[in-house]
């Protein structure tokens, strides 16, 4: 995702989206520093709720699970795919994934919700390319519930998935709501949910709701918002991703902000045939721990919707001033990457999350 996809706009004989016509008279700063490839498959998807969440009963053993040992819940979402029918078996996660945190309730336990204000990274564009071929063979955007579990013997945590849904490729370029059935095990080795792993107690308005539609169903609802549907703006920033990814909606203009910067500074390699990462670009070499961190990511997406949308807003096709937006944001958080609250973590591995150290969390 770091090094790939860097065209330069100069070239012409592939098929591009034209940035320019969106603009009316193209100024300096608004043409981008990378050439823009045109989307096969793109969407929105907005993960709205779930309910009927399977959890296993608590013990009293040492060893048991118990409720207070969550940490955190949240759901990821991936792209897997198989080259063909013939080799399902060869089915993987392929690029990137990325991840929505979720709260819950004690009066309605089998209950996710999502945070749904600008900041939520509960929406997330998806994007792939003719050249990736995800439309041949087999592909499916993966949906996992998941919660981070801390051990009190060792304090460490470890990821227990609580089931998974999947959205079919060809259901991608449709504007729907999913209800989506939440399957138990994992994409690779399927189980049935147990009923009694469904904590389904509710008390005050959930309990008349349970009653109103007549039970529980284990399902997550998921909206998509095909291509075309999109914004003009969101479809030209979007095009100048990587060519097949997964990016929050709330960090797209971030996203692309670092696409530019990149390509502005790697194209000036290309005479030397091939790419080299320049030297001592702290920006190029910070921008995977950031958005491979869960917790630098949930704060990046409030900061940049406080602090930088509403500049970027009158500016939406100003490359230069995204651009520079999102280098200053990426040099302000460099040096918190290499403070005594990052280094060290799980022998230097700076992009763990610190959600079951509300201390060490806290001063992140």
């Amino acid at each position: 995702m770091l090094w790939k996809d860097v065209l330069d706009p100069s070239e012409t004989d592939l098929h591009t989206c034209d940035w320019k016509k969106t603009l009316a008279q193209p100024k300096k700063g608004y043409t981008p520093y990378l050439r823009s490839m045109e989307s096969t498959v793109a969407c929105l998807i907005t993960i709205q709720d779930a309910q009927g969440v399977p959890l296993p009963k608590p013990g009293k053993d040492v060893q048991a699970f118990r409720d207070e040992d969550i940490v955190k819940r949240a759901v990821r979402v991936c792209i897997e795919h198989a080259p063909n029918q013939q080799q399902q078996q060869r089915k993987e996660v392929v690029y990137n994934s990325v991840q929505a945190p979720a709260t819950w309730t004690k009066s309605a336990e089998d209950i996710w919700s999502f945070d749904a204000s600008d900041k939520s990274l509960r929406s997330i564009f998806f994007r792939t390319t003719k050249a990736d071929g995800l439309d041949q063979g087999i592909c499916r955007i993966l949906i996992e519930l998941v919660v981070y579990v801390k051990n009190k013997n060792d304090n460490k945590i470890t990821e227990m998935c609580c089931g998974w849904c999947e959205i079919p490729f060809d259901e991608l370029n449709k504007q729907i709501t999913h209800k989506l059935e939440i399957q138990g095990g994992s994409p690779k080795a399927v189980v049935e949910i147990n009923a009694e792993d469904i904590r389904a107690e509710r008390s005050g308005f959930n309990f008349m709701k349970k009653v109103m539609s007549n039970g529980i169903q284990t399902r997550l609802s998921v909206e998509v918002r095909p291509l075309a549907k999109l914004d003009i703006q969101q479809k030209q920033h979007l095009e100048l991703m990587p060519s097949t990814c997964l990016v929050h909606k709330s960090l797209l203009y971030f996203m692309s902000g670092f696409m530019n910067y990149k390509a502005q500074r790697l194209l000036r390699e290309a005479s030397k045939q091939g790419f080299y990462k320049p030297a001592g670009d702290n920006v190029i070499a910070s921008l995977p721990r950031i958005y491979d961190c869960p917790d630098i990511v949930e704060e990046l997406s409030t900061i940049w919707t406080e602090d930088y949308t509403p500049l970027i807003d009158k500016q939406k096709m100003h490359i230069d001033y995204i651009m520079t937006k999102s280098q200053e944001a990426i040099s302000r958080i460099y040096p918190i990457l290499y403070s005594n609250e990052f280094k060290g973590i799980l022998n230097g591995n700076q992009t763990s999350s610190a959600a079951g150290d509300p201390e060490l969390l806290k001063a992140r």
